[in-house]
């Protein structure tokens, strides 16, 4: 899912790898947005949340200015001087008339003025201008893979920017980039003095939205936000900062892999697993690993989906943690999320149009070569194949099901459930009611649920009605997801949504101790 929960079966022991286990035997998790908001195109996240709205850019509105500070009479001064020296003469202070003498008189030393903030020559048109041709030049740089001419747009002030970008050149053309563009977002600068302070010469900050295609993954170019500072030089414009407004981005906005530390490529078959350096060695077993669970994948649910995967296996968090900006979700339960990328920055176009996903891991519990990793790929890529027919009226409880079922169909040995739920199958009491989608992530049971009822209608019905009752919601004009459910039980399977519980609660109380 968007959200996968570090868990592994009942029974399993503590792993620093992929699909960390838990307490309990739930699989992964997590807590997506609540309530989702509408936003242009397909959610971020899978079918049932949109982009968060935790952290959406704010224009910058400078603040007023602050009133004078009020004028002290001078004799007000003498008065305060006077009990001042009736102080220090009663505590027998030597030199104290002296001192305050010198105090009334205003001999006092004053702070040390301030430089000035420069200021930008330039009209906002001629800046935006030069703006666009840099970034112009420095997209043509990376396709070219002319690191020179990168580098000639960088400002030289900061060694340790400069590093960052020949790195970032390096990371940006070890990836198969059918294009690549930065260009200024119109309207979006930023006044931020204290920043041309810091850099001592005129500086132009504005939103760039980065676009990129990977060639044989992504159908058309990817937009990612970024926030620039420009530093006008006396050579001219150049690129001196691009984390100074990193706070203000959208989710996702300047994380990419290669924005945070060297990265390293390998490219399989059906897959391109995108990792950290200190991982080369057990990437390739990764991507054959990958390979293998797309394939898979495919068999089950073969249309609507490419067939390729582009996977993140990252050591910097915040390749993850971008997508988890609240009380309402948890970065530290997920041990991965499928996410969706977007043809522009959602939070800034109405136009944003829904153009791949991308598979995260989160480093906190995923490594390379974990016995658990095959299902969590499976899991996960699922939610990639189902993406063209899922919308925010497919219910959780069949999103999550429905992968569950997929990542663990065929598997030899038992996946598990936890000693709850088996409880309750034993007393008749496996499902009382569908699980809700507002709260679907706050009992982690909710997922051994949803497999088992999915794995209920797969062996009542057949795995084909099984997709026909998944790809229903999408189909239907319906928003609410438990409404789009219940008439998707009497149009696919023909039975009411009451009888559908029965019927499975008395299935489980059977089967489930097999699992």
């Amino acid at each position: 899912m968007e959200g996968e929960l570090a868990a592994g079966r009942t029974g399993a022991g503590p792993s620093s790898t992929f699909g960390r286990p838990l307490i309990g035997a739930q699989t992964y998790g997590g807590v997506a947005p609540f309530p989702p908001p509408s936003l242009p195109g397909r959610p971020r996240f899978s079918a049932y949340s949109a982009p968060s709205p935790f952290g959406q850019f704010q224009p910058y509105r400078p603040y007023p200015a602050s009133p004078a500070a009020p004028q002290r009479s001078r004799a007000g001064l003498i008065s305060l001087v006077a009990l001042l020296v009736l102080a220090l003469v009663g505590a027998g202070a030597v030199g104290a008339v002296s001192v305050v003498r010198r105090l009334a008189t205003g001999s006092v030393a004053t702070p040390a003025a301030t430089a000035p903030v420069p200021v930008n020559p330039d009209s906002v048109a001629q800046t935006t201008a030069a703006a666009q041709t840099l970034l112009a030049a420095r997209s043509k740089a990376v396709l070219d893979r002319d690191e020179a001419a990168f580098l000639a747009g960088v400002d030289r002030a900061k060694p340790s920017f400069v590093e960052r970008q020949k790195q970032l050149f390096a990371s940006l053309t070890s990836l198969p980039l059918a294009t690549v563009k930065w260009s200024v977002r119109p309207g979006s600068s930023y006044n931020r003095p204290t920043l041309a302070a810091s850099y001592a010469a005129p500086v132009f900050v504005t939103d760039v939205e980065f676009d990129y295609q990977l060639d044989g993954y992504d159908p058309a170019p990817v937009a990612n936000a970024e926030t620039l500072t420009f530093v006008r030089r006396p050579t001219g414009w150049t690129v001196g900062g691009d984390t100074d407004l990193d706070n203000l981005l959208p989710e996702g906005g300047h994380s990419e892999p290669w924005d945070l530390g060297p990265i390293d490529v390998v490219k399989g078959d059906h897959v391109l697993v995108i990792g950290a350096p200190q991982d080369h060695a057990e990437l390739p077993e990764l991507a054959r690993v990958a390979d293998a669970a797309a394939v898979a994948v495919a068999a089950r649910w073969s249309d609507g989906w490419s067939h390729k995967v582009v996977v993140y296996a990252p050591r910097n968090r915040q390749v993850i943690a971008t997508y988890f900006r609240s009380d309402l979700q948890s970065v530290d339960a997920a041990a991965a999320v499928q996410i969706e990328v977007f043809g522009a920055v959602p939070e800034w176009s109405d136009s944003a149009r829904s153009v791949s996903s991308r598979v995260i891991f989160n480093p906190a519990y995923t490594r390379p070569g974990d016995s658990n990793l095959p299902p969590l790929l499976r899991h996960e890529f699922t939610h990639v194949a189902t993406r063209s027919v899922t919308d925010q009226a497919t219910p959780t409880w069949l999103v999550e099901g429905y992968a569950e079922y997929s990542g663990y169909l065929g598997v030899p040995g038992d996946r598990g459930v936890s000693p709850d739920v088996a409880d309750a199958a034993a007393a008749g009491k496996f499902l009382p009611y569908l699980p809700s989608s507002i709260d679907f992530y706050s009992d982690p049971d909710n997922y051994d649920r949803s497999w088992l009822l999915c794995l209920y209608i797969a062996d009542t019905y057949g795995a084909t009605k099984l997709k026909a009752l998944y790809a229903y919601p999408a189909s239907t004009k319906l928003n609410d997801p438990g409404d789009a459910a219940s008439q998707g039980f009497r149009v696919v399977l023909g039975i009411s949504q009451e009888q559908l519980i029965k019927n499975v609660n008395a299935w489980a109380t059977t089967e489930v101790p097999n699992y």
